[in-house]
């Protein structure tokens, strides 16, 4: 799950990030003659960080590599795991069917603390996964045993959020674990 993004790209050197929560994993790839690229951005948080393929010790410095060296038909893949959702119960929330346009996005919304208590400036984002996914890892505290109710809402930039056509969906929040909801937004 996830984002990807494309960083740079010749006939010969592909780079992208590929993004999750506050998870980064930086690709580049050289089909061809050894090359230096001068500046390349990579999402990863400045220090040093190793490649799991060649064990390479490569900085960043305001999130960008300055004149990466790659030799033929070399690859670097840098990783950098951020914390993950943190809570007494996870619930790995899944929306399909819902066809988005660059710039809007999704997010949820319920009388809960954690949803935002129904405040659409406190609803709980999810990621952009591909064009029929969005996806959150949400932690639950404090409704924890209640039953709550949410929806799904879009986001779209200088325009009014667009809610989803029905009644609030409702389930209970168990006491503890990791619970996945699949929803098709209506």
């Amino acid at each position: 799950v996830g984002s990807q993004w494309q960083r740079y790209i010749t006939p010969d050197v592909y780079a992208y990030v590929r993004l999750y929560g506050e998870c980064t994993c930086f690709v580049v790839v050289n089909r061809g003659d050894a090359v230096t690229l001068e500046s390349l951005a990579t999402d990863l948080p400045d220090g040093e960080h190793t490649c799991i393929l060649t064990r390479r010790k490569l900085k960043v410095q305001a999130g960008y590599l300055q004149d990466l060296k790659l030799d033929t038909h070399e690859a670097v893949v840098l990783s950098h795991v951020g914390s993950r959702a943190a809570g007494k119960v996870i619930v790995r929330a899944q929306l399909n069917g819902v066809n988005t346009q660059p710039g809007e996005r999704i997010a949820l919304i319920g009388n809960c603390p954690e949803l935002g208590g129904w405040d659409i400036a406190k609803a709980y984002p999810l990621e952009y996964i591909n064009a029929n996914t969005w996806f959150a890892e949400i932690p639950f505290e404090e409704s924890i045993g209640k039953i709550i109710s949410y929806k799904y809402v879009m986001l779209r930039e200088g325009q009014s959020p667009i809610r989803e056509n029905l009644v609030a969906r409702h389930w209970l929040v168990v006491d503890t674990g990791t619970v996945k909801w699949r929803d098709v937004w209506a």
